[in-house]
């Protein structure tokens, strides 16, 4: 099976898909740093006030971007589990998917830079304990495997604490 995916690709998608939202991201967070000489505003653009406008579209443009293909590709993956693992319909889970981040950020806050950073923290959380429990599928992942899921875990408890 690793063959297979070596072969056809997979490998190199994978890459792929991990490096370039990585660059794209430390791009735009180099970008506000360096150009934030009095220090970087909670939403990372209104510091940037005298910055010409074309430069500062770019970098919103480079931090939206950062910021949608995290969450675009979650909620996929999102609508996969609903679907898949849990055996709801295609259009239940794109509902659920669509209707549950709106329902738990009108629900408990109004600082959307803060309810991303908990959501992101939580669900990436999630989603990364479980890749690193499908990798158990194919190789024993160890006690290292085990000690990174307690991480994940932890930094998903944390941000859970920061909501009370």
């Amino acid at each position: 099976a690793i063959h297979i995916a070596v072969r056809s690709g997979v490998c190199k998608a994978i890459a792929l898909g991990t490096m370039v939202p990585a660059a794209v991201y430390f791009v735009f967070a180099v970008s506000v740093f360096w150009l934030s000489p009095n220090g970087v505003s909670p939403e990372s653009i209104s510091g940037l006030s005298y910055i010409p406008p074309a430069l500062l579209g770019l970098i919103g443009v480079l931090g939206f971007v950062a910021i949608w293909d995290s969450y675009f590709f979650l909620c996929l993956e999102a609508k996969d589990t609903f679907v898949y693992d849990f055996r709801t319909s295609s259009v239940v889970a794109v509902g659920l998917v669509l209707t549950l981040p709106l329902a738990l950020y009108f629900y408990g806050s109004e600082n959307i830079i803060g309810f991303m950073g908990v959501a992101g923290g939580i669900f990436l959380a999630i989603e990364s304990a479980l890749v690193v429990l499908m990798r158990n599928r194919l190789k024993k992942i160890g006690a290292w495997g085990y000690f990174i899921i307690m991480v994940f875990g932890i930094g998903a408890l944390y941000e859970l604490a920061k909501l009370f």
